[in-house]
């Protein structure tokens, strides 16, 4: 699966997936780190956004979105958005 993460931090230059990227974000932030889903939105030809912000006791507060592409009832690609990319790589570099 591609997994594309926005800004120039070490997660987003992270390419070890999902589950080794979570697990990363709940060590770094001494497991404080959540991600609030809001809302889902899909296309019906096989694409789905999916916004939430990203908090905790870290000290960030940030809206981003995961924009996947689903092939065959499977996740293939995601692509992360972020609402201030600047402040993300500060943050997590």
């Amino acid at each position: 699966m591609g997994w594309g993460l926005a800004g120039t931090n070490p997660n987003s230059r992270s390419r070890s997936g999902p589950q080794a990227l979570y697990r990363r974000l709940g060590e770094e932030t001494n497991g404080t780190f959540r991600a609030r889903l809001e809302r889902v939105l899909v296309d019906g030809r096989g694409h789905a956004m999916a916004f939430h912000a990203a908090q905790g006791d870290c000290g960030i507060e940030i809206h981003e979105s995961l924009f996947s592409t689903i092939v065959g009832g499977k996740i293939t690609d995601i692509d992360q958005c972020t609402q201030d990319i600047d402040e993300s790589d500060v943050f997590w570099s």
